[in-house]
């Protein structure tokens, strides 16, 4: 019986938190958009499919609560309704950035991914959970911290995803491993949310002088391209920061294999 070899593409969790790695800030760009030009259905996909329940979710739970319009009235009751569903669909999140990282080590993936980590559903909602109210903490008390939060901590549902971590060590991996780096990881998301602002303002305008079926078809237009970014960016960052290991497979008695994502 052959025993399991693996190979380690990027980085390391150990090389992380004693940040031995380097973020090449117009680099990262640069390799998304090219992952971005030659591989967007599969990713576009995936979010079509995570946008379309995240409405069947809020309007379910919506109609428990006086309907649509009563939610949309209250701030915080609008805020509460988006954090549960945002948990709850929180594996499926973090299988589209598993997707996003899959692409970025050079393999394929397809729209199904995003259920591949059912079965981390727990772990990953209550990660999900406790970043997210650490970061609305954060915002709260004043808006710099929240922001750092949002930052460090995003790669925490990946790292239970693919490093099989428990949310807490997760949270603590994502903090000690970006402090290094933190402002050019920082200038990457910046630049995504420079990209996105000019395409919602857009829609925005759109929605109120055409109606809203021209506004939703610039919306996933725009969404085409840039949601796909985003993953890619994402998944880039995490492979130069974390690493990912993969499982080598031989198909032959003479050694010749092949790899693939295990996680």
């Amino acid at each position: 019986m052959n025993e399991k070899r693996y190979i380690q593409i990027g980085g390391t969790p150990e090389k992380a938190v004693s940040g031995d790695y380097k973020i090449d800030v117009a680099g990262i760009i640069k390799e998304a958009w090219k992952l971005t030009q030659a591989n967007r259905q599969a990713i576009m996909l995936a979010v079509m499919i995570i946008m379309a329940a995240t409405m069947v979710l809020m309007m379910a739970f919506a109609e428990t609560m006086g309907g649509i319009d009563a939610v949309m009235a209250d701030q915080k009751i609008f805020s509460g309704l988006n954090m549960i569903v945002t948990t709850l669909l929180s594996p499926l999140i973090v299988g589209l950035e598993m997707m996003g990282i899959s692409f970025a080590i050079g393999m394929q993936a397809k729209p199904a991914m995003i259920f591949s980590f059912l079965r981390k559903s727990a772990f990953i909602a209550l990660a999900s959970l406790i970043v997210m109210c650490l970061t609305n903490l954060g915002l709260m008390l004043l808006l710099v911290p929240g922001i750092y939060l949002a930052v460090a901590l995003s790669f925490t549902g990946p790292l239970v995803a693919e490093k099989n971590l428990s949310p807490n060590q997760a949270i603590i991996l994502s903090l000690k491993a970006t402090r290094f780096q933190w402002l050019k990881i920082f200038q990457v998301y910046l630049f995504v949310m420079a990209i996105f602002l000019p395409l919602a303002f857009i829609v925005v305008i759109a929605a109120q002088n055409f109606g809203v079926i021209p506004a939703a078809v610039i919306a996933v237009l725009g969404l085409s391209w840039i949601a796909p970014f985003f993953y890619y960016v994402k998944g880039i960052l995490y492979r130069q920061i974390f690493g990912v290991r993969m499982q080598v497979l031989d198909d032959n008695a003479e050694g010749t294999g092949e790899s693939f994502f295990s996680a």
